[in-house]
């Protein structure tokens, strides 16, 4: 039987979560966001101290999906996205000399990336701090129970001092922006095959550094003839820990100053997850000084973040997945193509999905 004005939760609000919610709320539906974090975005992740300011997930985006050019220009036009005219490259093994890339134009959010999740989460309900743990069937209702967090508190999956709520609302469809693995949990008993095509989902890790260095590395690095530089071959890693490195602050509308980020191949990331961070760290900047031939550098200031569902294996393209007759679906990057383009994308289909689903 259609539902009139259905109450629709979202579950994750990256950016397949938000594109997710905004679609749903044009089509009718009364929508409600939760998200574990403090803040929206996702991997669109910043890292700021002082005058320091690092995109520490998502490092830029592109317009190859028509979908996307839309909201892109009116974004362009609010001053929240802008063009990143960067001199990219790639170096396909250790020790290649570096080789210029495809010449597509790369967007950027302002002044960082997680200013375009705040522009999208604009005129939604969401709210924060809050774990999604289970959803229970109650005749036509989903009920969604969970842990609610102090104000401005990340939570994480064992975090003390949260408190158990009874229930966070009742609605009659969920749409599910998150990692597969942790989506299956959730969904387990209240959908199990969707929760086992989920769990077909491989996703591997990454770490993410973004450091500043001391005033003479500063000049070195200045004068690389590069912004941004992919380390081995396209969907294969290198023998490198490192698979990105960007000159952070050659990104429009960032404050002065030399910052870098780099981001560790999958496979060194996954050897690697359960390392203390000072040995990753150390290891990344070793890494980087034998790359481009310099000697140890020494960060001023240095953030790592470990990104545990960072990049897919083999991406479904298949948008998202929905059980119709539960009400529930399934989206990301991972089931998109992956990067930002496919998560937007994604949120889109998945918000298709659901509104059909409901009649």
């Amino acid at each position: 039987m259609p539902v009139s004005s259905p109450e629709i939760a979202v579950i994750g609000a990256g950016v397949a979560g938000l594109s997710c919610a905004r679609a749903l709320t044009a089509g009718g539906a009364r929508v409600r966001v939760f998200d574990k974090g403090r803040s929206v975005g996702g991997r669109l992740a910043v890292r700021r101290s002082g005058a320091h300011v690092f995109d520490l997930g998502t490092q830029y985006f592109t317009a190859r999906e028509p979908r996307i050019e839309e909201p892109l220009w009116s974004w362009i036009e609010e001053g929240v996205v802008a063009l990143w005219d960067a001199r990219i490259v790639a170096f396909d093994d250790v020790g290649a000399e570096p080789r210029e890339v495809e010449a597509i134009a790369r967007y950027v959010g302002v002044p960082d990336m997680n200013a375009l999740a705040h522009v999208m989460a604009r005129g939604l309900e969401v709210s924060r701090s809050q774990r999604l743990e289970r959803i229970e069937r109650r005749g036509d209702r989903l009920e969604l129970y969970g842990t609610i967090g102090a104000e401005g508190l990340t939570l994480s999956p064992t975090e003390p001092g949260a408190q158990a709520a009874d229930a966070l609302g009742s609605f009659d469809a969920v749409a599910i922006c998150m990692p597969p693995a942790q989506a299956a949990l959730l969904i387990d008993e209240a959908c199990p095959a969707l929760a086992a095509e989920a769990r077909r989902v491989v996703m591997d890790p990454c770490y993410a550094l973004g450091f500043a260095p001391g005033e003479a590395d500063a000049r070195l690095l200045a004068a690389l003839p590069f912004d941004g530089a992919f380390i081995g071959r396209e969907n294969a890693d290198a023998r490198s820990p490192l698979s990105w490195i960007a000159r952070d602050s050659s990104k429009p509308g960032r404050p002065a100053g030399e910052r870098w980020v780099l981001h560790a191949s999958a496979a060194w990331s996954r050897a690697m997850f359960d390392a203390p961070a000072e040995e990753v760290t150390v290891a990344m900047l070793a890494e980087l000084s034998r790359l481009l031939g310099l000697s140890p550098l020494r960060p001023a200031q240095s953030f790592l973040r470990r990104w545990a569902h960072a990049r897919t294996e083999h991406a479904l393209e298949c948008g998202a997945l929905h059980d119709d007759a539960a009400r529930i679906g399934l989206g990301g990057d991972w089931a998109m193509g992956g990067r930002f383009e496919g998560a937007y994308v994604s949120g889109l289909e998945l918000a298709r999905r659901t509104l059909e689903a409901l009649g």
